[in-house]
């Protein structure tokens, strides 16, 4: 096959404008968008409530104001303790976690015991927190006491008594003593306690139902003790009266189910 001069020229014409339309610079290959990182937020301020110690009502122990929302407290004879005036208002009940800075001179013998005093004092309304050791420079303690808490403590009247737990000798200062809202953590660590406890107490339903199915004469009787105004512990876990009331009533029916089942009235 033979090609004309004509079809040589085109030819020629279409590679020149070709290359001539290619630009000098190409775009670069698009790049790809970086992620953008969002600076964590500052977790809110805490919303707390300051408390001060009273030297009234005091025993075996000497209470010196030393301002600044400080207290040197020493330890004179067996028993000490001192207590906080009573409050002038109700504490919002979300603030649970009891915080205060302490520096001791000494290690002391007995656990640091905590009242929550609603009228009078009640070891069924304290809790006791392990030993203070000497410390020279402030250290933070922080208790959760949520379940004081629910339970009602913490209204206009009530109060604390602190029990730093030495037969006397011991100067114990304590500062910026406070009730405060849970921090980001706390509620975190409170979350997974509580999914843990859950996860157990469904283990142990279930097992009793399968033993249940499996022998004839074993029955799972769960008891139900709670109450919308949580008046039911005295310290956040064991029944009070009126707890071991409502225990007796939820396990009534079941029981006199069972009961006549084997013709007991």
């Amino acid at each position: 096959m033979k090609f004309s001069s004509k079809f040589f020229a085109a030819v020629l014409m279409s590679a020149v404008v070709f290359v001539s339309c290619k630009p000098d610079n190409p775009d670069p290959a698009p790049v790809p968008d970086k992620p953008v990182v969002k600076p964590e937020e500052p977790e809110p301020e805490l919303k707390s409530v300051l408390i001060p110690i009273s030297a009234a009502g005091a025993h075996a122990a000497q209470v010196l104001n030393m301002g600044k929302n400080t207290y040197t407290i020493t330890c004179t004879g067996g028993d000490p303790y001192v207590f906080t005036p009573k409050f002038t208002a109700d504490i919002p009940v979300d603030h649970a976690i009891l915080e205060f800075e302490y520096t001791a001179d000494a290690d002391l013998t007995a656990d640091l015991q905590i009242f929550y005093v609603t009228s009078v004092p009640s070891e069924n309304s304290s809790k006791k927190y392990g030993t203070l050791k000497a410390t020279s420079t402030f250290k933070t303690f922080t208790a959760d006491i949520s379940s004081f808490r629910l339970d009602g403590w913490g209204k206009k009247g009530h109060s604390l008594r602190i029990d730093p737990g030495d037969n006397g000798g011991p100067t114990i200062t304590i500062r910026n003593l406070k009730l405060r809202q849970m921090n980001k953590d706390e509620i975190s660590a409170k979350g997974e306690a509580l999914a843990k406890k859950q996860a157990k107490q469904d283990m142990a339903a279930k097992m009793m139902k399968e033993a249940c199915k499996k022998y004839k004469n074993v029955y799972f009787i769960q008891t139900n003790a709670t109450d919308a105004m949580h008046e039911t512990s005295v310290d956040g876990t064991h029944p009070g009266d009126y707890g071991y009331t409502l225990w007796a009533r939820s396990i009534e029916k079941p029981i006199l189910k069972i009961l006549k089942k084997y013709g007991i009235k």
